[in-house]
């Protein structure tokens, strides 16, 4: 008797559990398109550029650009993507003549100093994009804009 009463709570438990647990695993992230693309002027890649895309509704998304002007959107630091869409896109370029830090600081000292001192600056241009329900390669050429 005392075996069928524990068998019988042990499967109440398991039922509930899995009652309670139906939800996980689920987020709020939106169905998201792949976003990849580059950015030039006067025909050169833009290194570390800075871009943001803002949908008419719902989070942005967001890169920063490689060694070859080429980025990747990111709805979250982990997931990739962007809202499907039109966007508004915003452009910041790093500054053409860094500040070096002085000599004689540490390693967290000089990581410091170049963030303070070296932050990009948002162009006073917009652009307008569509990004598609499978997806998006995008160019963006910043010859003449500032």
């Amino acid at each position: 008797m005392f075996r069928f009463f524990r068998c019988r709570v042990f499967v109440a438990t398991m039922a509930v559990g899995t009652l309670i647990c139906s939800g996980c695993g689920k987020t709020d992230a939106p169905a998201l398109s792949q976003v990849t693309g580059d950015v030039v002027r006067d025909q050169k890649p833009i290194p570390g550029a800075w871009i943001e895309f803002h949908p008419e509704h719902g989070r942005r998304s967001a890169a920063r650009t490689d060694q070859n002007g080429q980025f990747r959107l990111m709805y979250t630091e982990s997931v990739s993507g962007a809202i499907p869409g039109p966007h508004t896109v915003l452009f910041f370029l790093p500054p053409e003549n860094p500040s070096l830090p002085p000599a004689g600081i540490n390693e967290e000292e000089k990581k410091m100093f170049i963030e303070r001192n070296n932050q990009p600056e948002k162009l006073d241009y917009e652009e307008q994009v569509q990004v598609g329900q499978k997806g998006s390669m995008l160019h963006f050429d910043l010859t003449g804009k500032s």
